[in-house]
């Protein structure tokens, strides 16, 4: 017995008891779903619209009516290989874990196979974090994130229940992650600023750690007398130079001094008056 028809499980297609027909159409709407399109989108759907009409003329071989066409449709959901939403005149389908489940090993490693799988993950965590209130990033970051940290399932048909979905939903569980990230070279290089409480903090789109590492490491005003929504906070005048020396201040007011000037053109009247209040400074 052949291990496989149209790249499916034989085994599980026996069954589950679908004839030719319904696995010529299981194997259509996998082909139309992730397409090149759903490969090149950076948020693609999880659903596409299919009119009767069309799939009935793009499928001649299957010799069948509109009328057998949703019976086709509806054991395909019945037996769990696709989900589907009402469409005027047509069908909104989507395909399951268990489609991909029985994809074989060659034809689950597509690129196309892949991302769709981790789309129905993003989909399912991120539903789970908004019912608790929580942020999950959109599935492009999600996507990046577990491909470039080589989180790629070797083997899809290891289905995660809900509960495992629960586990992993913390690989990415907020924008903080990401900072955290992008912040890690100047933590492991300054321990002191090491914080995961960035909530606060926005880096800037243009953000280059390594040149804020080199501000800091020029700066003995910024290694020893500062935190890190600070040194975010001003990270262009940081890399201006504006905090440069090896002088450590010492005095508090002359750290509300340096202070006070940050994102601040002062007039000269303003400036007068900064020094001759210095005590009102508020630190």
């Amino acid at each position: 017995m052949w291990e496989y028809i149209f790249d499916y499980q034989q085994r599980q297609i026996l069954q589950d008891k679908l004839n030719m027909n319904e696995l010529c159409l299981l194997f259509y709407f996998s082909k139309q779903i992730i397409d090149q399109e759903f490969l090149e989108a950076q948020n693609p759907s999880q659903y596409k619209d299919f009119l009767y009409v069309d799939i009935v003329k793009a499928l001649p071989i299957l010799n069948i009516e509109t009328k057998q066409l949703k019976n086709l449709i509806n054991k395909l959901l019945a037996t769990g290989y696709i989900k589907k939403q009402k469409l005027f005149a047509g069908a909104s389908i989507s395909l399951t874990f268990k489609a991909l489940n029985c994809l074989s090993k060659k034809q689950s490693e597509e690129p196309g196979n892949k991302k769709y799988f981790f789309l129905l993950k993003w989909k399912n965590i991120s539903t789970l974090q908004n019912e608790t209130g929580k942020k999950f990033p959109s599935f492009y970051s999600y996507y990046l994130f577990n491909t470039k940290n080589n989180y790629i399932y070797n083997n899809i048909n290891n289905l995660n229940t809900e509960e495992d979905i629960k586990c992993n939903s913390n690989i990415i569980n907020s924008e903080n992650d990401k900072k955290f990230n992008l912040l890690l070279p100047l933590f492991e290089k300054f321990p002191k600023f090491k914080t995961k409480m960035l909530d606060d903090i926005e880096l800037p789109q243009d953000f280059d750690c390594n040149k804020l590492i080199q501000a800091v490491d020029d700066s003995c005003f910024l290694k020893n007398k500062i935190g890190i929504k600070f040194l975010i906070n001003h990270y262009n005048y940081v890399l201006r130079g504006d905090y440069m020396g090896d002088k450590l201040v010492a005095d508090k007011k002359d750290v509300g001094i340096q202070k006070a000037f940050i994102g601040r053109n002062y007039s000269e009247e303003e400036l007068n008056g900064l020094f001759d209040n210095i005590d009102e400074i508020n630190l």
